[in-house]
């Protein structure tokens, strides 16, 4: 691939242009509109992606992931530029099961600001999987250990997640509940909560959590890569 042109209705939104890669098919960047300039590189089990400003070189955001010997991140460090300096937004780790899928999300306290739909919530969040029923459970404790979202979900047989609701303290699914509807990707699922017509954005991290090395996550390319 050299171009990709993403739009809504007959608006162009992104157009993303000059992909590289490496001998093994690697990405290695890409640009958006010709001036913001993607940069990724691979030492050992770390995997850095940068975004610049093509021409004055000016780094502004950086993801560094560590995958395990399965290509799967197990850290992830996101930076930007806060200040006129590049600093931490918000560091995450990942468990998996024996299948390759998130068991749980840790992300640590950072401050949440406007413009942070994207971001993890601090917090620990587990993931359950009844594969007999394709369905389970996740549960998000903030870093009191107070139970803050509890949600079950179920999947279909390519664990393709198709549902997914909020229940009460007793575990119950209660009548009129909060409905989540579902954007999949490739290593998380946006769930905008709808509530009196109003939606806000958390994310959950059912299923897969690939690094670049081998199927491109969200933060790395668009998310027609999910």
């Amino acid at each position: 691939m050299s171009e990709f042109r993403a739009g809504r209705d007959k608006q162009e939104i992104n157009d993303y242009v000059n992909f590289k890669y490496d001998q093994t098919g690697r990405p290695l960047g890409y640009e958006l509109y010709a001036q913001t300039q993607t940069e990724i590189s691979y030492a050992g089990n770390k995997i850095i992606l940068s975004r610049l400003q093509k021409y004055q070189r000016r780094k502004f955001f950086e993801q560094v992931q560590i995958v395990d010997d399965k290509k799967r991140v197990i850290d992830l460090r996101v930076s930007d530029l806060s200040g006129g300096q590049l600093k931490l937004w918000y560091h995450v780790t990942f468990k998996y099961d024996d299948k390759g899928r998130v068991i749980e999300q840790l992300t640590d306290p950072f401050k949440l600001g406007s413009g942070d739909d994207y971001s993890p919530l601090p917090g620990r969040l587990n993931v359950d999987y009844d594969d007999e029923k394709h369905s389970g459970q996740q549960k998000f404790y903030d870093f009191d250990g107070k139970l803050v979202l509890h949600t079950n979900f179920e999947y279909d047989r390519d664990g393709i997640l198709t549902k997914l609701r909020v229940v009460d303290s007793s575990g119950k699914e209660p009548i009129g509940g909060k409905h989540l509807s579902i954007l999949n990707h490739t290593n998380r699922v946006h769930a905008a909560e709808m509530w009196n017509g109003r939606s806000s954005m958390t994310i959950t991290a059912i299923g897969r959590n690939d690094g670049v090395g081998s199927r491109l996550p969200m933060e790395v390319l668009p998310s027609w890569q999910g």
